[in-house]
């Protein structure tokens, strides 16, 4: 595990950070090649959210909403159901990975905040612990389920067939218009969710929950530009259920309790390669320390970690306190940076 945790500083990682392709609509979509299967019943959580994808870890996380209680289910990238973390402490709409600060985040209901979701050494979220982003959301409408575009750093939200985009930096409006030229009615499309795709003229899709079609829309003009229609078979899910993660549709099959992909574009950029050496690097002083050590160079919550990985502090800011640990060497970890600290 710490030859893991050392090497993350050095070796390539994956992001999709800046990451747009020219990207051509399928007409038709193609089924598959990944599902995730959920084991967490109706009863315990009904509404399935996002479904959103870790490239550093090549991890997927499923979210529920209606309740802080629900839990988040992990999956690996082959569709295998790795663990199962609750409570998830917030009750959230939409959930994106965020490539610059390496985290989760997402939007709450009726634009309660814009908040980070920590994770630990595994890449696994931490149960209850939240990172407030934003006191306030902005969106459209109380169940917004939120996406985020890396590209433009903005937050985007759909809602009575209004766009609206904040920033990621502000969370201030950046512009809200109406979708022009929709081949059907508003009434049509799933009330709440609006897709990124990361595709140049082709960023934003629409669910038609009717037709089984996604249609896609230009961030430039907020335009109509295309469709890719699915199986009839595709379930009809008008409010929730529909999320867009490492370039495929997926759709959520409430019988099954599946989240069943669709390819809906080409060209999509999934994972891109990026040198480590464009990553923050992480520095601690006094190094060897004792009492606390600050760190310079964070990109989210700072976590202490001892040589087999384990957890053992996890805090905001970036002073961390050493207090009531043993001499010996240890690990500190910010996104995706790692160094090594000593303590006297």
């Amino acid at each position: 595990m710490l030859k893991y945790l050392l090497a993350v500083s050095t070796a390539l990682v994956l992001t999709s950070a800046g990451a747009q392709a020219q990207c051509a609509s399928l007409a038709t979509a193609t089924v598959g090649p990944i599902s995730f299967v959920s084991a967490v019943t109706a009863a315990t959580a009904p509404n399935p959210m996002a479904l959103v994808y870790n490239p550093t870890r090549s991890l997927y996380y499923l979210f529920y909403g209606g309740n802080s209680s629900y839990p988040v289910e992990v999956f690996s990238a082959t569709g295998m159901r790795l663990t199962t973390v609750s409570p998830l402490g917030y009750d959230f709409r939409g959930v994106w990975w965020n490539p610059t600060t390496s985290q989760l985040e997402g939007n709450g209901y009726s634009n309660a905040s814009i908040v980070a979701k920590p994770l630990d050494a595994s890449g696994y979220p931490v149960a209850t612990t939240i990172t407030t982003i934003f006191a306030a959301g902005n969106g459209l409408s109380m169940q917004n389920v939120g996406t985020y575009d890396p590209v433009n750093n903005e937050m985007v939200y759909y809602s009575g067939g209004t766009i609206k985009r904040t920033s990621r930096a502000t969370n201030a409006t950046v512009a809200s218009a109406a979708v022009t030229g929709l081949p059907v009615a508003t009434t049509n499309l799933n009330s709440n969710v609006v897709l990124y795709t990361g595709c140049t003229g082709r960023e934003y899709g629409l669910y038609d929950a009717v037709n089984k079609a996604v249609y896609f829309v230009s961030r430039a003009t907020n335009a109509y530009v295309g469709t890719s229609q699915l199986p009839s078979s595709a379930p009809g899910n008008t409010d929730f259920g529909v999320t867009y993660a490492n370039g495929q549709l997926y759709l959520f099959n409430y019988t099954t309790r599946t989240w069943n992909g669709y390819t809906v574009v080409s060209g999509t950029p999934t994972a891109v390669a990026a040198p480590a050496a464009s990553l923050p690097k992480l520095e601690l002083l006094p190094n060897p320390a004792r009492g606390q050590v600050q760190v310079t160079g964070a990109t989210g919550p700072v976590r202490l970690l001892d040589l087999t990985g384990r957890l053992l502090r996890e805090q905001a800011t970036n002073t961390v306190s050493l207090n009531g640990l043993a001499a010996g060497l240890y690990v500190v970890q910010s996104g995706t940076s790692t160094a090594r600290l000593v303590v006297e």
